[in-house]
């Protein structure tokens, strides 16, 4: 399922749009599908929670943790990346780089660009973090190409 999360103008609830199928579909259609394991709507709900009118970070963290403990590469990706800030979860740093890298493992972006930033700003290793960056560009990372650019203008005026 590729998806669009929107909000219903009419009711102010959030929906999900499936691109490839065109169904919308309802965060009270998903939730019992999510509850029964699927992963991938878990890693939905955990989108719907992290973004938009719906925000709220613990509930998206606990959505992603339940993909991400069943192996969910993008979960794990954005579980690691909520351990690095503390939203949503206490700052875990230990915890974001295993999450991370498990990710990056599965060749996933959110795990690359995930430990392009926790190099950058938790181990000041510049160097890593333009590696794994220039990975998640590669897999199509959105915000990957903008942060790659400033850590290789960093790297340069150390020149």
């Amino acid at each position: 399922m590729a998806i669009v999360i929107q909000v219903n103008r009419q009711s102010d609830k959030p929906e999900v749009y499936d691109d490839i199928s065109g169904k919308i579909w309802s965060i009270e259609e998903l939730e019992p599908i999510a509850s029964d394991g699927d992963v991938n709507v878990q890693c939905i709900m955990g989108d719907v929670y992290n973004s938009g009118a719906s925000y709220n970070p613990e509930q998206a963290a606990w959505w992603y943790e339940q993909a991400s403990d069943r192996g969910h590469a993008e979960a794990q990706g954005r579980l690691g990346l909520m351990y690095i800030i503390g939203d949503g979860v206490d700052q875990n740093l230990s915890k974001a780089k295993v999450l991370l890298e498990k990710s990056a493992a599965q060749g996933c972006a959110d795990g690359y660009f995930g430990l392009g930033g926790y190099y950058g700003l938790v181990k000041f290793d510049l160097v890593s973090a333009k590696y794994y960056l220039e990975k998640a560009v590669g897999g199509g990372h959105l915000y990957a190409k903008a942060i790659l650019f400033t850590v290789l203008r960093m790297l340069d005026s150390d020149k």
